[in-house]
């Protein structure tokens, strides 16, 4: 994959430029990709936090349920 670096004035990184041969085959290999800044619905913020919850409780019994 040949990318091109995009800097402002400054020289800081501002973007990357994928060929679109490229960014044709990570889309087959990645079908979402496009949506990757997308927000998580708000049930699965709900069940990462209890998972995260859950991992931070001694009495780790209660991983199985839902």
């Amino acid at each position: 994959m040949k990318t091109q670096s995009i800097r402002d004035h400054n020289g800081v990184l501002t973007g990357v430029f994928v060929p679109i041969e490229d960014w044709h085959k990570l889309k087959a290999y990645y079908p979402n990709i496009d949506k990757i800044d997308e927000d998580l619905p708000s049930w699965q913020k709900k069940l990462l936090d209890k998972r995260l919850k859950d991992l931070d409780n001694p009495d780790r019994t209660n991983l199985l349920s839902h």
